[in-house]
């Protein structure tokens, strides 16, 4: 038997003295896999999947003989991008064990599977079956999915601060990083209701079902999970919208500003250019003693009388 120390066994003593196997793999190769193939009787292409990372990724739940195979994406904080994106975890779910296989991404996950490993036979966890485990590390996971969102209305009220300040240059990358964040966490989180929903038709199946698991509250959690990122979304849509709307007021003012410099200048540049001219027989002032005043008194006008025709129709 292939051995590895990347595969944790933690053996859990449930209720009524159930052994629960609990295999945590973090970032599997395929020495991992080769180990699960000769130990289990797991099909090629579910053990395929569950080792390479797909690009076009989509959730989906395979009954085997006698297991189920579950490939989800979970949120996660990436602080290198600053922004939520995914990683894979997948599941296989048989009499008396589950199978995670995962990059080790999800702190909450790891912290979870430590406080198992320090009250391993001290404490049943509540744990009858392994579908008692499996809703528990959903469950776990779940509740980091709404930490994550906790973490993004705080920085939409920080965003928020910042572009009423006008201070919209600072919140753009902010902005576009959180909305990046929350595209993702939708995208991650809108298939869970179905898997879940499948993986209670198919589990009697494959004899891992327990009666006593809340199938009802795990399924009405993804559902509370799912309206609370919609509603983060178009939270941080209407803040997108709110500062274009200011950056776009501001540039239109900015383009004001040079628009009304340009019609006052461009008279000013045409009477220079007029007396510019080598027609010294006809120009008027030429000869005069106060000619340059003359012209300067006249573009001085000139000017005020522009700015006061555009303070009069309150374009200033």
């Amino acid at each position: 038997m292939i051995r590895s120390q990347k595969i944790q066994t933690l053996n859990i003593k449930g209720l009524r003295n159930k052994k629960i196997s609990w295999i945590n793999i973090v970032n599997a190769q395929e020495k991992e896999i080769n180990h699960l193939r000769q130990k289990y009787n797991f099909s090629k292409n579910d053990l395929h999947e569950a080792h390479v990372n797909f690009v076009n990724f989509h959730a989906k739940i395979n009954a085997g003989d006698d297991y189920l195979f579950i490939a989800l994406r979970f949120p996660f904080y990436n602080k290198e991008e600053q922004t939520i994106n995914s990683t894979e975890i997948d599941f296989f779910a048989g009499k008396g064990y589950i199978i995670m296989l995962h990059e080790g991404k999800i702190p909450a996950l790891k912290k979870m599977y430590e406080e198992y490993k320090n009250k391993n036979g001290t404490d049943s966890h509540n744990i009858d079956s392994p579908v008692d485990l499996f809703y528990n590390i959903i469950d776990t996971l779940l509740n980091h999915g709404f930490d994550l969102l906790d973490d993004v209305s705080k920085k939409t009220d920080q965003i928020e601060d910042l572009i009423f300040a006008w201070e919209s240059k600072k919140a753009i990358v902010s902005l576009l990083n959180l909305r990046r964040s929350t595209i993702n966490i939708h995208t991650i989180t809108k298939n869970y209701h179905s898997i879940f929903e499948k993986f209670k038709k198919l589990a009697p199946g494959v004899g891992i079902i327990d009666k006593r698991t809340p199938y009802t509250s795990i399924i009405e959690k993804t559902k509370d999970l799912l309206n609370m990122i919609e509603n983060r979304q178009e939270m941080v849509e209407a803040l997108y919208a709110s500062n274009e709307s200011i950056m776009n007021y501001r540039m239109n003012d900015v383009m004001k500003t040079l628009t009304i410099f340009s019609v006052i200048v461009f008279p000013l540049t045409l009477l220079a250019a007029v007396f510019g001219m080598n027609t010294m027989n006809s120009m008027p002032f030429v000869n005069n003693p106060f000619d340059f005043w003359i012209i300067v008194i006249i573009m001085l006008c000139g000017c005020l009388g522009m700015l006061g025709f555009f303070k009069w129709k309150k374009w200033l």
